[in-house]
């Protein structure tokens, strides 16, 4: 029972401290929203400086966010969300609704900033809800489109897993698509005993009540690539991974198998490639 409460404060630990840094060197989210979704343009400040990175800018990605969760209209999600081909609007617009009922109407709307992620300037913004006397939080990352329009990358805002949790614990979703947090750990345990073989890695889900492990192969690609994941200037490092448990492991141990990407949103190429 122990385990299982500090399993709990080890995995809200891993979503909230990102939000509450980044936060803190922003002001609070407005309760009204400028109309206007005007787009700007920044510029970097170096000697040859790059092609201008085109942002949303605050207010707008607000009001998109706003208006995209508060849409019931099949018709509309296309206009608000990316998502899968094989996703029908409908059981998109069931989704937010699902996920409305277990984590509460929205309180605020904190916009993050602008972060460079696979090319993209994307705006994020974090969606506070509370149900129950819980509140609980959701990134929305917002992504420009080569329409000019911006739209939310649905699979990150939903941290959609496949197949989803119960199935992956109970060692019977076989090679599982999964979005984490992800940090350098020594739980070495099982068949990944042998820490000059594997490496370890705590991972955990806003959907998990429990701290799980995750491991490489020493020298394998998926290794190089956690390890530029980690050395990046991030409070807490999100990761989109694929993973598989062993015949032999225990129910939250898995090895990583490829790394998607540094982030939630899935690029044109996958991170373990690009190294």
């Amino acid at each position: 029972m122990l385990f299982g409460l500090l399993a709990i404060i080890v995995v809200l630990g891993f979503v909230f401290i990102y939000f509450q840094k980044e936060s803190a060197r922003r002001s609070a989210a407005v309760s009204q929203f400028n109309p206007s979704l005007v787009t700007k343009s920044v510029t970097s400040e170096t000697q040859d400086p790059a092609p201008p990175l085109q942002t949303l800018g605050k207010e707008a990605a607000l009001k998109l966010v706003l208006a995209a969760l508060e849409n019931t209209d099949p018709l509309l999600f296309s206009k608000y969300f990316i998502f899968p081909r094989e996703l029908e609007p409908a059981r998109g617009i069931t989704r937010l609704q699902e996920i409305q009922s277990a984590d509460g109407k929205i309180d605020n709307l904190d916009w993050v900033g602008t972060k460079f992620i696979h090319g993209l300037g994307t705006e994020e913004v974090v969606v506070y809800m509370t149900h129950s006397g819980r509140t609980v939080n959701r990134i929305a990352q917002v992504i420009p489109q080569t329409d000019g329009t911006w739209r939310i990358d649905f699979d990150s805002y939903t941290r959609a897993s496949s197949p989803n949790w119960y199935k992956i614990l109970s060692g019977k979703g076989g090679e599982a698509t999964v979005r984490i947090f992800i940090d350098a750990d020594s739980y070495y345990n099982g068949p990944f005993s042998d820490d000059s073989k594997w490496k370890c890695y705590a991972i955990a889900s806003p959907d998990v009540d429990a701290l799980m492990y995750a491991y490489t192969k020493i020298g394998s690609p998926q290794e190089l690539a956690i390890q530029r994941l980690l050395s990046q200037e991030e409070p807490v490092h999100r990761a989109l991974l694929k993973i598989k448990s062993h015949d032999n492991s225990a129910s939250r141990q898995f090895e990583i198998t490829r790394v998607l990407s540094d982030n939630w949103v899935l690029g044109d190429r996958l991170f373990d490639e690009n190294l």
